[in-house]
């Protein structure tokens, strides 16, 4: 506004300036009786005299920060036993792959698997926690076809409470009168699958499986056994060290401990997988993504919180 720059009506401002020198004469342009008034010859003297006075060097305008590439964004659907590891192999992408943004949803198995069942799965990725949940025609029909991915391995492990009043230490002792009731997966899941392969290989199913309890929800086991329901449990040995979310330190178990790592020759490796869900709007992006799930990069991540590589990898 004018009159918040100290002028009055019939003012003129020269580049910005009401008081200019024209042949070593101030002038100040105002209509004021006090200052004289001004001519149109004035006036015009001023600006022409203004204009080719010399102008110092204009420093040159900064650089504006360079605008980033769009990036493609990508939504994964993870299980919460591996949000861990996942969640420090999804940074390690980002500074590879700037042009891809991964979005995460962390979810338990079974649900993921009932969602993905029921064409209610938006996202681009589907991370199982072992192939044989893949088996099942109602999901892999709700995948890309020749997508499924091998990642890296999940070891079972026999764990008991830490102060194991059973007195359970290895697979032998599960036919104890005192192991009553031995927790584990459901069959339909790799895990379940793994130990009913376990313990039929050793020769103990038909003593034991009278015994076996299998929750609804796989974490149920950890529980149950950690309040008592249970003598011992097959389960992943990663279960004593995970994080349910990613971005999120360690719960390392406190209350259990691994009596006896499960000998692989017993039964069929479990198998991380990876997959691109057929209604993906960015499938090469997400394949991108899985292909760095099993990168050297990413597999010593996994190898940190106690997974395994592939077979002959």
């Amino acid at each position: 506004m004018w009159q918040e720059r100290g002028l009055t009506c019939g003012a003129f401002l020269i580049n910005g300036k009401r008081e200019v020198t024209v042949n070593g004469k101030k002038l100040s342009f105002l209509r004021s009786t006090t200052m004289s008034g001004w001519t149109l010859g004035q006036l015009k003297a001023a600006v022409a005299a203004e204009i080719a006075r010399p102008r110092p060097a204009r420093a040159a305008a900064p650089k504006k920060p360079a605008r980033p590439a769009k990036q493609t964004v990508i939504h994964v659907t993870v299980p919460c036993g591996l949000a861990g590891p996942y969640g420090e192999i999804v940074h390690l992408f980002r500074a590879r792959h700037p042009e891809i943004r991964v979005t995460t949803a962390a979810n338990g198995i079974v649900a993921m698997l009932n969602q993905l069942r029921d064409n209610k799965m938006t996202s681009d990725v589907f991370i199982a926690l072992g192939l044989r949940e893949l088996d099942d025609p109602a999901a892999q029909k709700r995948l890309v076809s020749g997508s499924i991915t091998p990642i890296a391995t999940i070891p079972l492990a026999l764990v008991v409470p830490k102060a194991n009043p059973a007195g359970i230490h290895n697979l032998e002792d599960l036919t104890s009168p005192k192991a009553r009731t031995v927790l584990t997966y459901t069959p339909n899941l790799s895990g379940g699958y793994g130990a009913r392969q376990a313990l039929q290989e050793a020769g103990l199913w038909d003593r034991i499986n009278s015994k076996i309890v299998t929750p609804k929800v796989p974490d149920q086991c950890k529980q149950m056994l950690k309040t008592g329901k249970g003598q011992a449990a097959i389960i992943y040995s990663t279960c004593l060290k995970e994080s349910y979310l990613p971005d999120k330190p360690p719960v390392i178990e406190k209350d259990l401990k691994v009596a006896q790592m499960i000998p692989q020759n017993l039964y069929s490796p479990v198998v991380i997988g990876g997959a691109v869900v057929k209604t993906s709007k960015h499938p090469a992006a997400a394949k991108t993504f899985i292909d760095f799930l099993r990168s050297e990069a990413a597999m010593k991540v996994w190898l940190d919180w106690g997974f395994t590589r592939l077979p002959g990898a």
